[in-house]
């Protein structure tokens, strides 16, 4: 084996090196140890190397070793250690006869004298690729070790350090990769930017963008591999875990030459960027290549070090990508019939989403299971993360056909569906994007008395649209700090960003509601407010559901940019028939409702009807029989109360007797 070949020569040399010390019979106490090669002349050493030097795997990994650790007495160091842990008997002799393998041992072997700044940048050389003990002794008698790693690392392996199989991942040159859509833009850009060494390379984006992906790519094409660790891990682990830790990463990328990336660091606020790059990229100046870290969007990397940084932020899929990746990852799954058009232009996913989206969309393929629209996005709902504070998601049952509007404005409904279905072929296949650079967003102001179906009507489009409904709690947003509606409105727009959901801001003219001459400093914050609000939906892509009560309400800078309005009219006669039929189940006992007599008499909104309806249910349930007449007209009676309204006996016409 070629390791053994070269453990042999390390101790012809050490043979000689005693003989010219005059110390050729601890040689030859040791036969053991050394056998024949206690004859060992230098002519003969100088052939075995000359020959090591020549195997095309072994010959190339020393070159390796020693241009890190140095040609002189850096190397001889590596040599000795790699003998002592190979031969504990060499160890034991080094240690009886010169205080163990350091650097003032090398040099006793070597017979040189060198001045005290080349020991020290030996001693930093050797520090990069063995164990240095003995905390209190000067640095040129501290004693080295080496481990498993580097007789492994002489012998061709190029599996790295078991100690870190759960902290780093190894992607190697030439390996393969799935082979899906991927921004090749970007990959050149990565590409250009991994042969600058002693700098750092930023790569921005929300987890799962595929920011590895990208990397490995750009490594493949240059002909390397890659070796990931992950921050969260190291960032988990005590000071002096940590240290050998980044030491032992440090080694594999030297001798084998991996790009190396740190992963995780998601936010800020995850790791003191200061502590990270002190701790983990600042002793690795010696690199070829950049260090590279995989961020969140908005982590800075620039203004945490001195260091070059080198920053590329990677944008939001486009509908293309999303498309794209839809089919490859269906394909890898083994999804059929995806509609992967539909999925990509409408939810806006990374690609690790749209992955795991895939494998559970196949999954329930698998055991016959619907994939239909509703399950693609129900299953896209669930990969996204949850939502947090000032936004709940809300579950809606309602369609269409429950829905009893006038015609024009359910039309309008289905105007806004097929403005979010077929963003892609006007956008991107007429190519009206170039045209629209902003304000492509989907806002509708739905505007009525309460009770009217604007509500109901934002739960039908969220089942009409397959995407998943957010509701904002204003309660919660509005605040009377300066600066802190906008900064919870902010984050409200970022959660709905990264899940391409429908934002409805009920009672919206709370906030979006008109600006005034400015009279004072309140005057000119509530402005500014409005403003910022304005310009973040502009941003916004996705979809936007206002409801009011009153439209004069709204600031006539919101109209302008509302692509939709719906104006929710007190039901006609005839829809008032429609809702009064509909408000009951097929199952519930009803007996004797004058359904024309209701819609005739009473100008009640859809949301009155329900309320007396389950109202009346509850009256009859408690007397044990069906729905009647009495039940229903006791319940209107009482829901006209709460309206302020004192109905009498004569106000029920033909009715009144029940009174």
């Amino acid at each position: 084996m070629p390791t053994e070949r070269y453990l042999e020569l390390v101790m012809m040399e050490l043979c000689l090196d005693l003989r010219s010390l005059g110390l050729g019979e601890t040689a030859e106490n040791h036969p053991s140890l050394f056998g024949e090669y206690v004859r060992t002349t230098r002519e003969e050493a100088d052939a075995a190397r000359q020959a090591l030097y020549s195997d095309p795997t072994l010959g190339k990994r020393l070159e390796k070793v020693y241009s890190v650790c140095g040609n002189g007495l850096g190397g001889r160091l590596f040599d000795l250690c790699c003998l002592s842990l190979a031969y504990p008997e060499a160890g034991s002799l080094l240690e009886e006869t010169f205080s163990g393998c350091c650097l003032s041992t090398c040099a006793t072997l070597s017979e040189t004298e060198p001045d005290y700044c080349e020991l020290r940048a030996d001693y930093d050389r050797a520090k990069l690729l063995l164990i240095a003990d003995g905390p209190s002794a000067p640095f040129f008698r501290k004693r080295f070790s080496a481990d498993d790693r580097l007789l492994c690392y002489l012998e061709g392996s190029m599996q790295p350090d078991s100690s870190l199989s759960a902290l780093t991942e190894l992607y190697s040159a030439g390996s393969p990769l799935q082979e899906l859509y991927y921004d090749a833009g970007r990959v050149e850009e990565i590409y250009s930017a991994l042969g600058r060494g002693g700098t750092l390379l930023q790569l921005a984006a929300e987890k799962g963008r595929g920011r590895r992906l990208l990397l490995c790519r750009a490594c493949e094409k240059a002909g390397l591999s890659c070796l990931c660790a992950d921050t969260s891990i190291l960032r988990s682990m005590t000071d002096e875990r940590r240290a050998d830790a980044v030491k032992r990463i440090r080694r594999e990328v030297l001798l084998e030459g991996h790009v190396l990336c740190y992963r995780g660091l998601e936010s800020e606020e995850m790791w003191p960027l200061e502590s990270f790059i002190r701790e983990c990229v600042k002793p690795m100046p010696e690199l070829p290549q950049p260090v590279c870290v995989c961020t969140g969007a908005k982590v800075e990397l620039i203004a945490a070090t001195d260091m070059p940084v080198s920053r590329i932020a990677l944008p939001d899929m486009g509908r293309d990508g999303q498309i794209a990746l839809w089919e490859g990852y269906s394909r890898l799954n083994g999804l059929k019939d995806m509609d992967c058009f539909s999925a990509g232009s409408k939810y806006r996913l990374s690609p690790l989403q749209i992955n795991k989206a895939a494998r559970r969309l196949a999954a329930r393929q698998g055991s016959g299971l619907t994939t239909d629209s509703q399950a693609v996005s129900d299953v896209c709902a669930e990969v996204l993360p949850p939502a947090e504070g000032n936004i709940r998601r809300v579950h809606v049952t309602y369609t269409i056909d429950d829905l009893v509007l006038p015609p024009e404005q359910i039309q309008v409904l289905y105007n806004i569906c097929a403005h979010v279905e077929y963003k892609r072929r006007v956008y991107d296949d007429w190519d009206m994007e170039s045209r629209y650079s902003y304000g492509r967003n989907v806002s509708a102001l739905f505007v009525g008395a309460p009770g009217t179906g604007k509500t109901m009507a934002v739960h039908v489009l969220s089942n009409m649209l397959h995407l998943p409904l957010y509701h904002v709690d204003l309660s919660q947003v509005m605040d009377k700090y300066v600066g802190e509606t906008e900064k919870r409105l902010e984050e409200i727009f970022n959660v709905a960003e990264r899940s391409n959901t429908i934002l409805f801001f009920d009672e919206a003219d709370g906030i979006f509601g008109k600006r005034s001459d400015v009279k004072d400093s309140k005057d000119k914050y509530a402005n500014t407010q409005a403003s910022y609000i304005l310009q973040r939906i502009e941003q916004y892509e996705g979809v936007v559901i206002l409801a009011t009560n009153f439209n004069k309400n709204i600031d006539e800078a919101f109209m302008r940019r509302i692509r939709y309005l719906v104006e929710f009219q007190k039901p006609s006669e005839e829809l008032r028939l429609r809702l009064w039929k509909g408000a009951f189940s097929e199952k519930t006992p009803l007996e004797g409702i004058d359904y024309q007599y209701l819609a005739r008499s009473f100008e009640l909104t859809g949301g009155a009807i329900k309320n007396i309806a389950l109202n009346a249910a509850f009256l009859a349930a408690q007397e044990g029989g069906p729905i009647t007449m009495q039940h229903i007209l006791y319940a209107l009676r009482d829901e006209n109360k709460k309206l302020g309204k004192t109905m009498l006996k004569k106000d029920f016409a033909e009715y009144g007797i029940l009174f």
